[in-house]
């Protein structure tokens, strides 16, 4: 019977994963944020081609349309995309994505609590869950 049980978790939680995976198979490695300040953050993602890339920021719980920031994803650089946004509001959660055509990344979380800059900073949890900072490379 503990067997039996052990095995159903199994094929839940593989099915979950395979499920996380075919909701956002274009933007691979999800997004994150980083060099942040109480009014900046550097947003970045790796696109699934090479070519013009846009990014949407929203206040969470705003009323106001979302901020476009346009970027291009090259071979050169490895697809990556990367966007400094500016003019962010102190205390305020923000939320954001990158589209690509009809492409979509997971939405990120990003929450402006006013602490100082931090260069290189890493994301420890992953995008669909939002984001904290971890440590920073030196």
């Amino acid at each position: 019977m503990r067997l039996v049980s052990i095995l159903v978790a199994a094929i839940v939680l593989c099915a979950a994963v395979v499920s996380a995976q075919a909701a956002t198979p274009a933007f691979r490695y999800g997004v994150a944020a980083g060099e942040i300040t109480s009014t900046s953050a550097v947003l970045w993602t790796r696109a699934p081609a090479a070519g013009p890339v846009q990014l949407a920021v929203h206040a969470s719980g705003g009323t106001g349309p979302a901020r476009l920031f346009k970027a291009s994803a090259s071979q050169a650089r490895d697809l990556t995309v990367r966007a400094a946004v500016r003019g962010l509001n102190p205390a305020t959660t923000y939320i954001y994505g990158f589209f690509q055509g009809k492409k979509t990344s997971a939405a990120g979380t990003l929450s402006k609590t006013g602490i100082p800059p931090m260069r290189g900073a890493l994301s420890s949890k992953p995008c669909t869950a939002g984001f904290e900072l971890s440590r920073a490379v030196r």
